[in-house]
């Protein structure tokens, strides 16, 4: 290895070369990681653009970037590092909030790394690690997914994407609103689309009927989650919702959030919504079934609720305009009534059931959003 390497090496690290060639993959990644969270890598998005207007779709490189990685495959030597870094790099883009400045080198660098994996990750599992990394981004930022997301189809390995075009997968209707509404890079992404695959990227139709029946299409889809979870119960054992429910409720909140462009009314869809599950929380209270029928319909109301609360929220902080903002305060103020008597309904009763505690902290939560966005007393 080149003096020059070595020396590259000691300004990031910060600390002697021996321990560092002789960790555990495991924490030879972690090393990886810290590195890549403070590489320099400049302005590549410029690049894209440039490329775009001469019509030339070849591979982008950047030089610190590719250092680096070779740089840690010399000083590595196992392949099984690359499969630790990209799981921490799927970490990291998780936990970290989206970013113009990083997030689009960690997806480059991640797609590097996945391609060092080679078969020690079955290509599936390479496609599933790259989609939970771009969902998150899309939930949280959609011009930088955009950009994230062309960086990743001009490397080599752009057919881990394929997925991407499937109608029926609910991250299809997520891309289509970010590539509608990001109409300059939206046109960027497309052309890399093109350069990579036969056929065209297929997009929904982002009018409001269109979203709101993706949207019921994503609740029956939520709903099942909630029933497949009640059937793995071991007793009365509650068991908590699984990352892929949470995901399928951000997404739904995403198809209807004015961030994402999305121009629907809110109160249209949520309302209906949000009495329904009242009247189903009134239902189970006076029936008082004890069986455990009573705890699946906890599960569906309790994630119907979750996404009713998340889908105000986001539209009351990312509001379009005052008169949106108003219908949705009026909203909860028309709640209030039905939404106090069943707090004191289960105020009163003496039942510890598990269904029962589900719909006490959901009705808690509800009250603490009306607390929040609202001057009405409960």
């Amino acid at each position: 290895m080149s003096d020059q390497k070595l020396e590259v090496i000691r300004k990031n690290l910060n600390q002697s070369l021996y321990p560092i060639s002789n960790m555990a993959p495991k924490d030879f990644a972690t090393t990886m990681t810290k590195c890549s969270l403070t590489l320099l890598s400049g302005d590549m998005w410029t690049i894209v653009q440039r490329n775009f207007r001469n019509c030339d779709s070849s591979h982008l490189h950047n030089t610190k970037e590719d250092t680096f990685l070779q740089i840690a495959q010399d000083l590595a030597g196992s392949k099984q590092i690359w499969v630790e870094y990209v799981k921490k790099m799927v970490v990291t883009i998780s936990m970290q909030s989206a970013s113009h400045l990083h997030t689009s080198r960690y997806v480059r660098l991640l797609m590097r790394a996945l391609r060092e994996t080679e078969n020690l990750l079955t290509v599936v599992e390479k496609k599933e690690l790259l989609r939970t990394a771009l969902t998150k981004i899309f939930l949280e930022d959609m011009e930088i997914a955009v950009k994230a997301t062309t960086f990743a189809l001009l490397t080599p390995n752009f057919d881990l994407l394929d997925w991407m075009k499937d109608r029926e997968d609910p991250f299809f209707t997520l891309l289509s609103l970010a590539i509608t509404t990001s109409q300059v890079d939206g046109k960027v992404l497309l052309w890399a689309w093109f350069q990579q695959f036969s056929e065209e990227l297929p997009l929904r139709n982002i009018s409001f009927e269109s979203i709101h029946r993706a949207f019921s299409d994503l609740v029956f889809r939520i709903d099942k989650k909630a029933e497949e979870r009640y059937y793995r119960m071991e007793k009365d054992a509650l068991i908590p919702t699984s990352d892929e429910e949470d995901t399928l409720i951000r997404m739904a909140i995403a198809y209807i959030s004015p961030s994402s462009g999305s121009h629907v009314n809110v109160v249209m869809i949520i309302e209906p919504m949000l009495n329904k599950c009242l009247e189903r929380i009134e239902t189970a209270l006076r029936l008082a079934h004890n069986d455990r029928t009573a705890l699946c319909e906890a599960y569906v109301i309790s994630n119907r609720l979750r996404l009713c609360i998340g889908a105000v929220m986001s539209a009351l902080i990312n509001k379009v305009d005052m008169a949106s903002t108003h219908d949705l305060c009026e909203l909860l103020q028309r709640g209030i009534p039905k939404i106090r008597k069943l707090r004191d309904e289960l105020t009163r009763s003496s039942s510890n059931t598990p269904w029962m505690n589900i719909y006490r902290n959901d009705i808690d939560s509800i009250l603490n959003l009306i607390r929040d966005f609202s001057h009405y007393e409960i």
